[in-house]
């Protein structure tokens, strides 16, 4: 497939992206609170998103054919075998239709991802938006995207936003270890010897991409590339769930500060799950050993206390992989 930033030069762009008072994308890792801000966004007066968190449009355009081939496979038979949703609602029984819609909209888009973009602009500038003053999506996966792909969504409109929105990179390993396990295993026995051995087969895979998703020095550096900084929002999982950060979160997309029910923490990991010791912790650290000194030096002292703990676990990992 043609890769998105083949056509970042092209003048051509849909009028609803140039006229958007603020167009805006969260980036945020995996297991970081992007549920959350979901339905905060979904439920704001002045911030319109589409119906499904996860359109992954900008991923398929840039080729990526592993980005839930689920979707790509059944939306190919739907379209030759029947002129409904089907066999898209065998995979996704639970979900609204307005979520088959989303889908359904971001794949015929992404399948001719050339300017205007105009199916996309259909998704994010549904008549239901008309009156917002934000409009965006929210897709984790973005934050694996190329620098070109970044520029090419900086540039749809006048006043393009990222969030970025982080969680402790072990933690984040872990959730992302632990999300794996439940599916392939069931929740019942994701146990501490399969948590183990699960750490030590993602952090063994080639390119784990498990371990891409933790590194967010890459992606900073990618998107500081072509985005201005004051145009990138940047949050941590662990003190976002406060008034003062989503009244910044307001501020920078230009919408009115809305309280928020920051107790509600979706997909908050169980208290009774198993847990992971501390030598696999440590062996973690010890593969992301570049990741928390360059963060620390980036944010300071807006670095979660939660993140130091992780950090000093370094040593120990460097100790046991050597």
């Amino acid at each position: 497939m043609t890769s998105a930033a083949t056509d970042a030069d092209n003048p051509q762009t849909d009028d609803r992206f140039q006229t958007a008072r603020t167009l805006f994308f969260v980036i945020g890792a995996q297991k970081s609170g992007t549920t959350w801000m979901s339905k905060f966004m979904h439920d704001h007066p002045q911030i319109a998103v589409p119906a499904w968190k996860e359109t992954n449009y900008w991923n398929i355009a840039e080729g990526w054919a592993d980005v839930d081939y689920r979707l790509v496979a059944h939306q190919s038979k739907r379209d030759s075998e029947s002129p409904i949703y089907t066999r898209f609602r065998e995979i996704f029984r639970r979900e609204s239709r307005a979520k088959d819609k989303a889908v359904t909209r971001a794949l015929a888009a992404a399948r001719n991802p050339a300017a205007p973009h105009g199916e996309y602009a259909d998704l994010l500038f549904s008549d239901q938006a008309k009156t917002a003053q934000a409009h965006g999506e929210l897709c984790p996966q973005y934050a694996l995207l190329k620098p070109e792909t970044y520029r090419e969504m900086s540039q749809l409109g006048p006043n393009v936003r990222f969030i970025f929105i982080m969680r402790d990179p072990v933690e984040r390993f872990i959730s992302g270890v632990r999300h794996t396990l439940r599916k392939s295993l069931g929740r019942e026995n994701v146990t501490q010897d399969a948590i183990s051995k699960g750490v030590v087969e993602t952090l063994n895979a080639p390119k784990s991409l498990a371990l891409r998703r933790s590194d967010y020095r890459l992606t900073i550096t990618d998107l500081e590339q072509h985005v201005p900084q004051s145009h990138i929002a940047y949050f941590f999982y662990e003190t976002f769930f406060d008034q003062n950060e989503v009244q910044r979160l307001c501020t920078f997309l230009g919408v009115d500060h809305v309280t928020a029910d920051v107790g509600r923490q979706v997909h908050k990991g169980a208290g009774s799950e198993a847990k992971v010791t501390q030598a696999d912790k440590a062996r973690i650290a010890g593969h992301l050993s570049e990741v928390y000194p360059f963060m620390r030096e980036r944010f300071g002292d807006r670095i979660p206390e939660k993140w130091h703990a992780s950090e000093a676990l370094i040593a120990e990992g460097a100790r046991a992989a050597g």
